[in-house]
């Protein structure tokens, strides 16, 4: 008779401004339930084997991961802008809750009337802030603590 072996694995990974990366892996399959009475080495090999696979794919993943949330910080974070946040902003995920309203116009414009003045790239400074690609996918919370952070910061050098 088969038995179902289910082996799994988290791992998170912490980001600056309080932020983190996870990912897991689980996997399932059945093996001869001769394996666990008569051969435990065998069996624990087997335990072994998926979770090193599951470990590969989450350090893979997380590299992955890793990278890409970079790549827009990197470029944004060359310049001095002010940190306005403590990391991307995820209030706005899962649990079935309604997504959050956008960023009125009117806050996009005094944001980047700020930004104008301050001597910012407003898409650089928001990609890093909020890990949006656009300032029009700010969310109104968002848009009012870039514009908190910015009026409260001197003009850049």
């Amino acid at each position: 008779m088969p038995l179902k072996l289910s082996v799994g694995l988290s791992k998170k990974i912490g980001q600056p401004n309080y932020g983190s990366l996870g990912a897991s892996c689980g996997v399932e399959f059945e093996i001869d339930a001769a394996v666990l009475h008569g051969e435990p080495q065998r069996f624990h090999a087997h335990v072994h084997e998926a979770f090193v696979a599951c470990r590969q794919a989450i350090d893979e993943e997380l590299s992955r991961l890793h990278e890409s949330s970079g790549d827009a910080r990197e470029a944004a974070t060359s310049g001095n802008y002010p940190r306005a946040m403590q990391g991307p902003d995820r209030s706005n995920r899962g649990g079935g809750r309604r997504p959050s309203r956008l960023a009125t116009p009117a806050q996009l414009q005094a944001l980047t009337a700020l930004a104008d003045r301050r001597g910012f790239d407003l898409e650089s400074y928001v990609a890093s802030e909020c890990g949006v690609a656009t300032s029009n996918q700010l969310t109104l919370a968002q848009a009012s603590r870039l514009i908190d952070c910015l009026r409260s910061t001197r003009r850049a050098s």
